[in-house]
């Protein structure tokens, strides 16, 4: 267990907390509606891995004052492919994994640790018919914080409960940014790095999508060399115009895509967020 009077552990829990806040504020209503009943579950499995349905719904009545069967249960678990007992099992041991690494890497604040942790989130979970699991990093956010509630830096287990698969992803690595600040010696810091510019951007679209890489010219963009991307984020429609082959409607959707719901992305560019709540 980390020391929690630590100034430094302190430091990095009000750095989660802000991060928290500063995602729900941009929640609205209709964003988290149903998301908050699905968190509640999840997370009493998070707290027993062998919970059964029927046991869910009985603690879900005494907490929450709810009026859920096991077949309601069941069926917010077949919403998120957790229906399955030893599917959900496979998932729940890889989030306490998952938050195990990260705990051990915050304690010991070592770059082998951390990238020990990095190694444990970025293994895919995935369904019988070879999709990966879109739940996974919203399971082990929620799991971070039913293992470690010291970690809480105020209302930040509720205010995850409002998040949905996208949101979860975001703050994981958010969360992660924050951690190799912490245990990495002259790690960048995500904040206040040299902005992306759009050559970088186009640079990592081709590994990004490497299909796509061959029709894209970087030396049409030579201008633009020096200039922060967050210029053309706010024209982003404009900008992917320009990206975008001809009546080419896959490429149009890959580069939207990576702008506006792709975690990768949105760690590297330091620009207000111009993206649309997808779950």
């Amino acid at each position: 267990m980390f020391n929690e009077s630590d100034p430094a552990i302190k430091k990095f829990v009000e750095a989660l907390h802000k991060c928290i806040c500063h995602k729900s504020a941009k929640l609205s209503a209709q964003d988290f509606e149903g998301y908050v009943l699905e968190n509640r579950i999840i997370k009493f499995f998070c707290a027993d891995k062998n919970l059964t349905p029927i046991d869910c719904a009985a603690m879900m009545n005494e907490r929450y004052n709810t009026y859920l069967d096991d077949k309601n249960i069941v069926s917010i678990l077949k919403v998120n492919r957790l229906s399955y007992q030893d599917k959900r099992r496979e998932i729940l041991d890889w989030a306490e994994e998952t938050v195990a690494a990260f705990v051990k890497a915050l304690e010991s604040r070592t770059q082998d640790d951390f990238n020990d942790y990095m190694t444990v989130r970025n293994r895919n979970i995935c369904t019988s018919d070879h999709e990966r699991y879109k739940v996974q990093e919203r399971i082990a956010c929620l799991m971070l914080y039913v293992k470690h509630p010291e970690l809480d830096g105020g209302n930040d287990a509720a205010m995850l409960e409002l998040f949905g698969n996208v949101y979860m992803k975001h703050f994981l690595y958010d969360a992660s940014d924050l951690l190799k600040r912490f245990c990495v010696k002259n790690a960048p810091d995500n904040f206040s790095q040299k902005e992306m510019t759009l050559k970088d951007f186009l640079l990592f679209l081709y590994n990004k999508y490497p299909a796509l890489g061959c029709d894209i010219d970087c030396e049409t963009f030579d201008e633009f060399d020096n200039v922060p991307l967050k210029e053309f984020l706010t024209e982003a429609k404009t900008f992917t115009a320009e990206l975008r082959r001809a009546n080419d409607a896959d490429f149009d959707m890959a580069v939207e895509d990576f702008l506006l719901n792709d975690p990768d992305a949105q760690s590297m560019l330091i620009a207000p967020s111009t993206r649309t709540p997808v779950e």
